[in-house]
């Protein structure tokens, strides 16, 4: 398996680095301007969708313990024993021995498994489960090894996808967290395909054949186990904070369809109609009686007396002319915006079809 060096990936960075991060800093702006510009304020997180984040958060954090805390990985005797390679057997037991009482298992392996320097590469790369458990695993045959092997990698990334469709449901997290689905899947079949690739790729008579100390042992079981892990970690908390924003409209707010524009502008229309026939069934109720319409006269004729003093007061006329001198208000303009005004209304009335 090629090993990716920092030499490598920093040229990488060198040459996309130019090109990536303006796009990166256009796509953030884009996602954190997505709310005003859909004219969506920020609203609190549902409460299906601060469940299904503090699931992800569950999962992500203990799935980030196992695979961070040596402690809870499977025993390594090499390591647990710091004995190399070329360590006896017996001395590897005796080491063991020291540390805590040697179990039926134990032997299995190191007496039976470790006799053969094939079993102790086959060690290295498929774990302890493999060697002490497997029913059909024969060192002459390493394929039947990645076939025990297989069952127990696909477990997290089935757990994973389970995972990632109940979050982007649009059952609990509405169109904020169905949105992620087909990004969310796509990661975790890469991260699944990426793992098996490796578990099946990975050559252990090359990678170990030559190590003679400890130092220089590969123990791919535990470091693949870390990095799936880590891996799984890092995209359920990943789709936790975004579906935090996307639900909140704090970013990633979700497209609003066609369908949806028209029914929201058809409601807004319904509601103005309902508020117009209102206006005229309260407009023909006061023409029709003569009571109401003595008090809507005598309202206006009050109003109009009072606009005329209000427009003919010192203050009032002291405050236009200033405004007109110091070119605060443009005359012009007004009457040109009156006078559009004026001719969308009677447009819109008919007028000028019964003018001709």
């Amino acid at each position: 398996m090629a090993v990716v060096t920092w030499g490598t990936i920093r040229s990488l960075l060198i040459f996309f680095g130019p090109m990536l991060v303006p796009k990166a800093i256009t796509w953030y702006r884009t996602a954190r301007n997505a709310p005003k510009a859909a004219r969506k304020p920020v609203v609190a997180l549902p409460r299906a969708s601060l469940l299904v984040i503090l699931l992800l958060s569950f999962s992500a954090l203990t799935l980030f313990t196992l695979g961070a805390v040596p402690r809870l990985a499977p025993e390594n005797l090499f390591t647990l024993t710091r004995s190399n390679p070329t360590t006896s057997n017996n001395l590897l037991a005796s080491r063991l021995a020291t540390l805590r009482p040697l179990t039926e298992r134990d032997e299995r392996i190191i007496h039976t498994k470790f006799e053969s320097k094939a079993s102790k590469l086959l060690y290295y790369k498929y774990g302890p489960d493999a060697l002490a458990n497997c029913p059909f695993c024969t060192s002459q045959d390493p394929t039947t090894y990645l076939l025990y092997a297989i069952p127990a990698v696909a477990i997290p990334h089935l757990l994973n996808a389970v995972l990632v469709g109940v979050s982007t449901s649009l059952t609990l997290t509405g169109k904020a967290g169905a949105q992620w689905r087909s990004l969310a899947t796509y990661a975790a079949a890469s991260v699944a395909i990426i793992d098996f690739y490796a578990l099946s790729q990975w050559d252990h008579v090359s990678g170990n054949e030559k190590a003679r100390i400890l130092a220089e042992v590969f123990f791919f079981h535990w470091t693949a186990r870390t990095m799936r892990f880590l891996a799984l970690a890092g995209l359920q908390l990943t789709l936790a904070g975004v579906l935090y924003l996307s639900s909140t409209n704090r970013m990633f707010v979700p497209a609003t369809t066609a369908s949806e524009r028209i029914d929201t502008i058809t409601a807004a229309l319904g509601v103005v109609n309902m508020r117009i026939r209102s206006a005229n069934v309260l407009k023909n109720t006061v023409a029709r009686d003569a009571d109401l319409r003595a008090i809507d006269v005598s309202y206006w004729a009050h109003e109009g007396v009072v606009m005329q003093e209000a427009m003919e007061s010192m203050e009032v006329v002291e405050s236009m002319r200033d405004a007109v001198e110091n070119r605060r208000i443009d005359p012009q303009a007004m009457e040109q915006a009156a006078d559009a005004f004026a001719q969308r209304v009677m447009g819109d009335a008919g007028v000028d079809g019964f003018a001709g």
